[in-house]
């Protein structure tokens, strides 16, 4: 694994943890999912899914794959309190990006009518979107 500290554990402690999961994939074939906890069951789902629409699944692979990313999940967040956000803030970055896209200096109404929202939030967009490429350009986030 990359440069991350997995839960205080050690790659031989990860390796052999690993090694345990796919024994138990390999003994019980998918009925190994069931044992684990719904929400990392969630995450599986999740994560299959996204696996076959990038065209990447390759039958039993892609599963292997999907487990495999719960399992590093699991892995590094496990035990852990964390808050996944919701997809509002992730939609509302796209959009800041559209509106950047399309701002030619002077459409403020067009672009207000486009996104159906005022043209104080087109600015305040706009506004959100410089800050952003400034803080990429300075080498932040």
């Amino acid at each position: 694994m990359a440069n991350i500290e997995v839960a205080g554990l050690s790659k031989e402690e990860i390796e052999e943890h690993e090694e345990g999961l796919k024994l138990l994939a390999e003994a019980y074939q998918n009925v190994h999912l069931k044992l684990w906890p719904s929400r990392i069951q969630e995450f599986y789902e999740v994560a299959l899914n996204e696996i076959e629409k990038s065209g990447l699944d390759q039958g039993e692979k892609g599963k292997a794959l999907a487990a495999s990313i719960c399992t590093a999940i699991s892995l590094y967040m496990g035990g852990k309190s964390f808050y996944l956000p919701a997809s509002s803030g992730l939609k509302q970055a796209i959009q800041d990006l559209r509106i950047a896209k399309d701002f030619t200096g002077f459409n403020y109404p067009e672009l207000a009518k486009k996104y159906r929202v005022s043209e104080m939030t087109i600015r305040t967009s706009l506004k959100r979107q410089k800050a952003l490429m400034t803080e990429v350009r300075k080498g932040g986030r």
